[in-house]
């Protein structure tokens, strides 16, 4: 998106928004394929599975108002530093030879 001119916030809350419904899709997949093997939840894992979307939705807010505010002001140079630097290490650590 920013390739193409758009700003930095706009592009990012894009993003996000378009992984809402990729997020929906897969939890109800997982959902559909437990319970047609025969899984039935209790109230009590009923309830910790709600408590966990909850708290999970609130954090999620939080993070990408945080990280909303953070674009706003700085660029992705220190992002793309990370990425490649995380690329390199999972690069060597996957590449390296195991065993005797």
């Amino acid at each position: 998106a920013i390739a193409v001119g758009i700003r930095r916030p706009v592009a990012t809350e894009f993003s996000f928004l378009v992984g809402i419904p990729t997020m929906f899709a897969a939890t109800a997949l997982e959902l559909h394929q437990l319970l047609k093997t025969g899984v039935v939840f209790t109230g009590s894992e009923v309830q910790l599975i709600l408590l966990g979307c909850v708290t999970s939705a609130i954090s999620a807010f939080l993070v990408v108002r945080w990280l909303l505010r953070y674009v706003l002001t700085h660029d992705f140079v220190a992002f793309g530093y990370y990425r490649i630097a995380l690329g390199i290490a999972l690069f060597i650590l996957l590449t390296r030879p195991t065993g005797p």
